[in-house]
């Protein structure tokens, strides 16, 4: 979890709220860190298009204290949408949330294994190269200024 997130997101009192972004390179492991999410007690949304995020806060902040605790994936699978994500996290922030945002990342030759491994496309194949120069980063994610928890996946 990010450091600091326990003073933003108290356990206890009413109203407390924790929002967490999974992102990163596709293959880094986006997909297994959810899972963990998932058995830490998280109401968990894989592939969410960046454009409904504002909507989805608003549900959980309005589910009467039934969801307090929300994981969503958000990456490139988002298409044409992933372009929005940032507009909608300044739509979060407006509603007084910050969520944390947690980047995963992987070396190339670990990305390029599991894409052999399990015979999928990768999402960035025939728009973007997968040499370390061009692919993205954490650099990339600074929504109003402030850097994500960045995460490398072990060679597995």
């Amino acid at each position: 979890m990010a450091a600091g997130a326990r003073e933003r997101h108290p356990r206890r009192g009413e109203g407390w709220f924790q929002f967490v972004i999974i992102t990163g390179l596709s293959g880094a492991g986006k997909s297994s860190v959810m899972k963990v999410f998932e058995d830490l007690g998280f109401f968990c949304v894989d592939n969410l298009p960046p454009a409904l995020l504002p909507r989805f806060a608003d549900l959980c902040l309005h589910s009467e204290g039934r969801v307090r605790r929300v994981a969503v994936v958000i990456d490139i699978r988002g298409g044409e949408f992933f372009d929005e994500l940032f507009s909608a996290l300044q739509e979060v922030a407006a509603r007084g949330l910050s969520p944390d945002i947690l980047f995963l990342e992987a070396a190339d030759e670990v990305l390029v294994r599991r894409f052999k491994e399990t015979r999928r496309r990768h999402p960035l194949s025939g728009r973007v190269g997968c040499s370390a120069g061009s692919r993205p980063s954490a650099a990339g994610w600074r929504p109003s200024g402030a850097a994500p928890t960045r995460s490398s996946t072990p060679p597995a």
